[in-house]
Order: C-alpha cells, then structure tokens, then sequence
C-alpha cells in the first residue's frame, strides 16, 4: 500500500520499501520486530522445554519419593507388628509363669494351713496330756 496522507501526517512517516515491508524514518522496521519477536519466541519455546524437562524429572522424583515413603512404612509397620508380637510372646510368657509360681504358692500356704492345722490339734492334745499327768500327780 502507498503511504496515504493522513499517515505521512504523523510524527514518524512511513516508506515502502522494495520487499513490500514498510519502514519508519528512524530505520526501525517490521521486519526487525518480527526477528526479534521469532527469536524471544524461539527462547521461550526452548525455556518452556526446559521447564518440561524439570517438571517430568521433578514428577519422576515424586513418584520415586512416595514409592520410597511406602516402602518405609511398610518396613515400619512390619517392625511395629513384631516387636508387638515379641512384646505379646514376653508377655504370655511372664503370665504363664506368675501363673504356676501363683498356683505354687497357694499350694504351700495350703500346706503350711494344713500342717497349721495338725500342730493346733496336737498342741492341744498335749496340753490335755500335760494336765491329765499334771492332775494325777498333784491328785
């Protein structure tokens, strides 16, 4: 398109050049936007390909980081349920034996009640004896 009048008005005027492009006076032209626009174009495409790379590469580390966390806890939880075990195992053991040293000391305070028992009964048969002796030699 030629310059029209209105444009040609304007602080800045506008020529054609040869390539069809127009141009300012001031020698910047369309052409220079359009290189420069490619090229910040080209640098945040291969930006963006770098933050892809780091995204994938960070998504990958998550998903080995959780799969390392699981392994974890189910190493914790399997430790966990062991030593609860272990803990359960002593304890039935320890209960087993209050058990039977409890069963074993009932049957001696039956015992000794028992032998309690006989020295009362020959205690007192004794004194009978003693008095009986006592009254016929006194008599």
């Amino acid at each position: 398109k030629k310059p029209t009048r209105k444009m040609a008005d304007q602080t800045q005027s506008v020529d054609e050049t040869e390539t069809g492009l127009r141009t300012t006076k001031t020698g910047v032209s369309i052409k220079t936007s359009v290189i420069d626009l490619e090229l910040e174009a080209e640098r945040l495409a291969r930006e963006c390909a770098r933050l892809d790379t780091r995204c994938a590469i960070l998504t990958q580390a998550n998903a080995d980081a959780e799969k390392a966390n699981g392994l974890l806890v189910q190493k914790l939880g399997d430790r966990f349920q062991e030593e609860l075990r272990a803990l359960r195992d002593d304890l039935d053991s320890k209960l087993g034996n209050q058990s039977s040293e409890m069963k074993s000391l009932l049957d001696t305070i039956s015992s000794l009640k028992e032998e309690n028992r006989a020295l009362e009964r020959r205690s007192v048969a004794l004194e009978k004896r003693s008095k009986r002796l006592e009254d016929e030699l006194l008599g």
